[in-house]
């Protein structure tokens, strides 16, 4: 428990250790009515997650290997059993955005979990251009895998429930055409690498990003 409430003055520090302001969110984030304070802490995980970071690649592509040899309904019930377990339920926002696309084959809106900082913009400074460029935030399929562009998020107001955002791309979605496939640890670091040179990444964010391969 404590590391979840602490999870929750992460961003905070980020923005007070670098000297930066708090960026106003491009989009608004609507508030949810329905969220209980434990959604709330769980949903904590998943920003600890990304300011660890202790996102890993080779974790999300695993897990949307194994979904993609089920069934569509058994795929949908085993999202739904993700999103139901508090340990794990924030995975469902990147599984979501890995699996699931609108039926005429366009992006899902964003999940609404705050302003994003992307890890190409200065200070993570977020824009209409930057939700443009990066349409599955947080994560992008680049190479096939999921690479985390964001390095944390600026919450005002509650955070939307995994559940909710799940059958709400259940319902209204299909299932993305693409198939994954296993990478070893060596192909992640080099894919991630292709990344951080294409984007022309700082230091300090490239070092970031590299982790995402251990």
């Amino acid at each position: 428990m404590c590391k979840r409430v602490a999870s929750m003055f992460v961003l905070s520090s980020l923005l007070l250790v670098t000297g930066c302001k708090a960026p106003k969110p491009s989009k608004p984030t609507p508030q949810s009515t329905s969220v209980s304070k434990d959604s709330i802490l769980h949903v904590m995980d998943f920003y600890n997650e990304l300011s660890d970071p202790s996102y890993r690649v080779e974790t999300y592509l695993d897990m949307a290997i194994e979904i993609q040899k089920l069934e569509p309904e058994a795929r949908a019930a085993r999202l739904r059993a993700i999103a139901a377990d508090p340990q794990i339920d924030y995975r469902t926002f990147f599984l979501c955005r890995m699996l699931l696309q609108r039926q005429d084959g366009s992006e899902f809106r964003r999940p609404f979990l705050g302003a994003p900082m992307f890890v190409d913009e200065p200070y993570g400074r977020s824009n209409d251009a930057s939700f443009d460029k990066w349409p599955q935030e947080p994560i992008s399929i680049y190479r096939g895998i999921p690479v985390l562009v964001t390095f944390g998020y600026v919450l005002e107001g509650r955070p939307e429930p995994p559940q909710r955002y799940l059958e709400e791309c259940l319902q209204l979605g299909a299932w993305r055409p693409v198939t994954y496939t296993k990478k070893s640890k060596d192909e992640i670091r080099d894919i991630l690498n292709q990344f951080i040179d294409e984007h022309r990444l700082s230091k300090d964010m490239a070092e970031w990003m590299r982790k995402q391969a251990d």
